[in-house]
């Protein structure tokens, strides 16, 4: 399996790592950063490549990578679609309708494979938290809150050095860039969106394109809500904690729902309680912290949650 790097930070590296361990080969790096490639270029012992040569080495591979600032890849997507070479793109696809609406067109006129990647969506907690939604055995839901707040770029207003992120001619905002993260998962537990408004702000004068704390309130079609509620300019130093109560679905799962354990010290599970039946579902978050939720009772767990809906 031989792979090309278009774009070569630090998800990049993770993307090079992660070919190595299933026994493939990265065959070469683009990126428009000098110090990047040659960090690149020490840990993978591959080479780099100039702009003009990136589709001599698209054909030479069997995919491609692209993790490059999402205002500035469409003519990365062309050379690797046209040569008919599948695409791996790092979320999220585009900053703008218009530019998404081209690389489906590109996708369309070359009969493209592309795969998004959110590797969020793939976190284990997430994945369990999908699967139980998706048995029913909560019921439908009615409201999924979702609340991600810390320290990032534009904390106390201050620019945390160099990055696209912050660059004013790459900066696309947190909403677009990260929140789509949260986008992903409650789209995939509830199906698509009938309305959905959202009010941003950012705390770094100097980019004003770039949006550090973001507000989203969505009706779902299923006719659930859902909430996104994100900072990266939070003196919280990790994601914060929501409580979810509604009654439960009728058969309750048996036991307590317990989400895989993540390195460090444990704590112990929570002895049921004898209040009125409420439920949440829920996956960790802060690190160092197993999570247990033992139904039915209240709880203060770490978002995502959801209320279901009693049957």
């Amino acid at each position: 399996m031989k792979v090309f790097m278009i774009g070569g930070g630090d998800i990049a590296r993770h993307h090079g790592r992660a070919v190595l361990r299933l026994g493939g080969e990265v065959i070469g790096v683009y990126d428009v950063s000098e110090k990047s490639l040659e960090i690149y270029r020490k840990e993978f012992g591959c080479p780099s490549c100039t702009y003009e040569e990136i589709e001599d080495y698209v054909v030479k591979a069997d995919y491609v990578v692209i993790s490059t600032p999402p205002t500035k890849r469409l003519d990365y997507v062309e050379m690797v679609l046209r040569h008919h070479i599948p695409l791996y793109m790092e979320k999220p696809v585009a900053c703008t309708m218009e530019d998404a609406m081209k690389i489906k067109a590109m996708a369309d006129r070359y009969d493209a494979k592309i795969m998004v990647g959110f590797a969020h969506y793939y976190r284990p907690a997430y994945r369990k938290m999908l699967e139980l939604v998706k048995t029913g055995m909560f019921g439908e839901p009615v409201d999924i809150a979702f609340s991600r707040l810390s320290p990032g770029f534009g904390f106390h207003a201050k620019n945390l050095g160099a990055s696209w992120r912050t660059d004013p001619n790459l900066a696309c905002g947190m909403t677009v860039e990260s929140v789509s993260h949260d986008w992903k998962l409650i789209t995939a537990m509830a199906g698509g969106f009938d309305t959905i408004a959202c009010n941003y702000t950012g705390t770094i004068a100097s980019v004003p394109k770039f949006d550090n704390h973001t507000s989203i309130t969505i009706r779902l079609r299923n006719g659930a809500i859902g909430t996104i509620a994100a900072s990266w300019a939070c003196d919280i130093p990790t994601c914060s904690r929501a409580c979810a109560t509604a009654p439960s679905a009728p058969s309750p799962p048996p036991g307590p729902v317990t989400f895989p354990p993540v390195p460090g010290p444990t704590s112990a599970p929570r002895a049921p309680s004898s209040s009125p039946a409420r439920g949440c579902l829920s996956s960790p978050g802060s690190p160092g912290r197993r999570r247990t939720c033992p139904m039915p009772r209240p709880c203060s767990l770490t978002t995502p949650m959801i209320t279901p809906r009693a049957t």
